[in-house]
């Protein structure tokens, strides 16, 4: 049975363009009948097109709207996602730490299948294999930052939602978690491995996550 988790903290979702955090978080808030909050969708309501903000002002103008949204979408019961750089930020970092945060990890494969035709503006001009630099570039943060890990390839979104699920109520001073008779999760719980907070499965396939927003 899946635990059923009642959040007291925002759930962040973070991981490489194309990992599917939009999807699996509109899934996810779902599940916990919480708000579901894309901060690349709040900068792009405010400011205008991600894409048109590189143009105008650069990438440094973005990473402060950005760091902005991570400020206001982590204050209240939630599960945010942040886009994929969001994390570079050291006030952002910051901010995260004491959260349950899920990196969500995908193959190269799938995430070139689910970006083709997308317009990023970290990948105009290389394609995969700027996705591969950056990711080389990130992951040692996205380590950092994660409580639990969950690779989303070839999984199906409620696949992927039952796994955090079950990972968070193992590894995350949350909230109340019910399984069974009930448990209250209080402290820190033993913390999730790699291996145990890891979905396997590395097939390519054609899913929901293929639209996820992740611009950056």
């Amino acid at each position: 049975m899946t635990p059923h988790i009642h959040p007291q903290l925002p759930i962040v979702l973070i991981g490489a363009m194309g990992s599917g955090k939009s999807h699996v978080g509109e899934c996810l808030a779902q599940k916990l009948d919480v708000l579901f909050i894309d901060t690349d969708g709040r900068v792009e309501a405010e400011h205008g097109l991600i894409s048109e903000i590189f143009e105008r002002h650069g990438e440094g103008y973005f990473r402060a709207l950005e760091r902005e949204a991570v400020a206001a979408a982590i204050t209240e019961p939630a599960v945010v996602s942040l886009g994929g750089g969001a994390v570079l930020d050291p006030l952002t970092q910051d901010r995260l730490r004491g959260l349950p945060v899920v990196w969500l990890q995908v193959s190269e494969g799938v995430a070139a299948s689910r970006l083709q035709g997308s317009n990023r503006p970290l990948l105009a001009t290389g394609g995969i294999d700027r996705w591969r630099e950056i990711l080389a570039e990130r992951m040692s943060i996205y380590d950092e930052c994660a409580r639990l890990r969950v690779d989303t390839s070839g999984r199906s979104v409620p696949q992927i939602v039952r796994e955090i699920m079950a990972g968070l109520a193992l590894a995350a001073p949350i909230g109340r978690v019910m399984a069974g008779q009930g448990v209250t999760a209080s402290g820190q719980g033993p913390a999730v491995s790699e291996h145990s907070g890891t979905v396997s499965g590395h097939g390519e396939r054609q899913s929901a996550t293929s639209g996820a927003r992740e611009s950056v």
